[in-house]
């Protein structure tokens, strides 16, 4: 979720950054600068590693989501045969 509110608030906190830092502009837009800060700390836990690219994460989500009917099914499968 980082990843989307980093790219959906970069412009908001750029202009906020080239107003000097400016208090009223940060009041009519707190929500958003607010969301970039967060984003901006997570990704500076990440030190050195590469971060995913959303298509990449959007691509893998696909990939679980596929997965998950037949996951479920064995998952009730085994849970069957330990309940006998």
């Amino acid at each position: 979720m980082h990843i989307i509110n980093f790219a959906k608030t970069k412009k908001i906190y750029d202009a906020y950054r080239d107003s000097g830092y400016d208090k009223n502009f940060f009041e009519a837009h707190r929500e958003e600068i607010t969301l970039h800060r967060a984003a901006k700390e997570a990704f500076n836990r990440y030190k050195g590693k590469k971060l995913p690219k959303v298509n990449e994460l959007s691509e893998k989500y696909r990939e679980v989501l596929a997965e998950k009917p037949s996951m479920i099914l064995r998952f009730l499968n085994l849970k069957a045969m330990i309940c006998k």
